[in-house]
């Protein structure tokens, strides 16, 4: 698992506001943490959950799965260039909504919709009717 200030950092780098060769500043990290905190806890109520809670420290481990850590960064440097009026590239832009569109797919593998296969309400349990050849089913 990745820890909160590298991923900030990261995604600060995607965008060119961090110098890969510099520690990352305490105004830099607070403005990408509190990107992250919004963006995941609105991931968790949109259907993606991952277990976030709000982080506060560099320190902190990123507390998602580690095939989701590619769509976390790709869209908190879309997110941080829009607050940077950094230049959104085209391989930022193509990598965060490829990366969030496995992300969804992740999520719709693990949680399949089951479909009802019966017309009775839920919870019937009583005798069904064939109403075609009009006997019992």
């Amino acid at each position: 698992m990745a820890q909160v200030g590298n991923v900030c950092a990261r995604a600060l780098r995607l965008i060119g506001v961090q110098d890969p060769n510099e520690a990352i500043t305490a105004d830099d990290f607070a403005a990408a943490l509190e990107a992250l905190n919004a963006m995941l806890l609105r991931w968790e109520a949109s259907g993606i959950s991952m277990g976030w809670s709000a982080s506060s420290n560099p320190s902190d481990e990123l507390n998602v799965p580690d095939e989701a850590l590619e769509a976390v960064v790709f869209q908190l440097a879309l997110r941080l260039a829009v607050e940077y009026q950094a230049p959104i590239t085209s391989a930022l832009a193509q990598g965060a909504a490829a990366f969030l569109d496995e992300l969804r797919r992740d999520v719709r593998v693990a949680n399949p919709i089951k479909y009802r296969t019966t017309a009775a309400p839920l919870g019937y349990s009583g005798p069904r009717w064939n109403i075609y050849n009009d006997s019992p089913v």
